[in-house]
């Protein structure tokens, strides 16, 4: 199979981070054998996303696939050499972390992360040339060098106070 780079996600209020880190290096990853690839609401019609065949006519090297269930989601996610996280820049901005960032790892997915998310797991990137030198870097990793790396990734997750259930309880409790 080709390698694919991808997002397992839907279309919202994220523009500039798609374009920077997705659409923008599309072209120069596919002239080195590797598909980007989107999962989710792309193509669906809807007045919060532009129109679909803007994106299709605008993006020739980017794959397009439906929404999946949860498990195929997964399943899709489990096979792209990396993912990168983006975040909603109100997000960012309050250190929001997404359960994606562990989807990611607990399906071997090693992550890319901009850098100005909430924290770093080893692969930061500020752009389209730094994604195309990181994704050069995982296509080249064997398969244990990428299971590690996703090891690294899960166990600096794993530091994260809000993914620990008691920072969930606290922050539920205080909004009573």
């Amino acid at each position: 199979p080709v390698p694919m780079y991808g997002y397992v996600g839907n279309n919202y209020e994220r523009p500039l981070e798609f374009m920077n880190y997705y659409f923008t290096p599309a072209d120069t990853l596919r002239a080195n054998g590797v598909q980007t690839t989107m999962v989710g609401n792309w193509l669906q019609r809807s007045p919060e996303r532009g129109a679909p065949e803007w994106l299709i006519a605008n993006h020739r090297s980017v794959a397009f696939c439906p929404r999946l269930d949860f498990k195929s989601s997964m399943g899709a996610l489990n096979k792209f050499l990396c993912t990168t996280h983006v975040t909603k820049p109100e997000y960012t901005a309050s250190t929001f972390v997404s359960p994606r960032y562990v989807e990611a790892a607990v399906c071997g997915c090693p992550a890319l992360t901009p850098f100005d998310a909430p924290f770093d797991l080893g692969l930061p990137v500020d752009g389209p040339d730094s994604v195309v030198m990181a994704l050069k870097r995982i296509k080249a990793m064997s398969f244990e060098m990428r299971r590690d790396l996703v090891a690294s990734q899960l166990e600096k997750l794993r530091a994260v106070p809000e993914f620990h259930v008691n920072h969930a309880v606290q922050y539920l409790e205080a909004q009573v």
